[in-house]
């Protein structure tokens, strides 16, 4: 989820749901200050290939299912 993902001061920031003043306080470095978008864009990237390549996240999934099989057949 997202949380995972956004890393606050890394490649993004989290805010409350629903409160449009904290989403703007956040946006406002970003619409202002291209280079920050890039290093946070990139930042997003690297994590991405890093963390959630095909290979990796179907092999969580696998292994998720398979000790859901294990713990039902006990």
């Amino acid at each position: 989820g997202s949380r995972e993902i956004a890393r606050p001061g890394e490649n993004g920031a989290r805010v409350p749901v629903g409160d449009a003043k904290a989403l703007a306080d956040a946006l406002r470095p970003l619409v202002r200050d291209e280079a920050l978008r890039r290093r946070q864009g990139a930042s997003s990237r690297a994590i991405a290939e890093a963390e959630y390549r095909e290979d990796i996240v179907g092999d969580a999934v696998v292994s998720l299912y398979r000790g859901l099989l294990v713990e039902r057949a006990s």
